[in-house]
């Protein structure tokens, strides 16, 4: 992933996949303990999700097992999506809401766009 920094406040980076996950670096730095950071692999399948996420797909669907068996090359068996299903739930990256699996704010808005404002205060005076 190639970062470009444009002036004191914007990074640019090459698509929406480095996007993604410059996010899930930055959530990964931000809110998680270690214990919940995302492996290669399964960085990977997180970035499949938000993706068929944004084109409408319901993360809980056949309809979205198609799409990751289709469109993804790490996987062409079925127990491995719900492998990595449950790897997302166990680390904190998916919550499960009913019959479906709902991903963080973070990465629920603009994809091409990333806006994180992040304020940094020191205990001692």
């Amino acid at each position: 992933m190639k970062i470009e920094a444009k002036g004191d406040s914007l990074l640019v980076v090459n698509d929406k996949r480095d996007t993604i996950r410059l996010a899930i670096d930055l959530y990964s730095i931000l809110a998680l303990k270690q214990e919940y950071k995302l492996r290669p692999r399964e960085e990977d399948f997180f970035i499949g999700c938000v993706l068929a996420f944004h084109e409408g797909l319901d993360l809980g669907t056949q309809r979205f097992i198609n799409y990751m068996l289709n469109n993804y090359k790490f996987t062409k068996d079925v127990r491995q999506i719900y492998n990595f299903r449950s790897i997302m739930i166990k680390k904190k990256w998916f919550r499960p809401t009913g019959d479906s699996f709902d991903i963080p704010e973070l990465f629920k808005g603009k994809i091409n766009t990333l806006s994180v404002n992040v304020l940094i205060k020191s205990q001692d005076q």
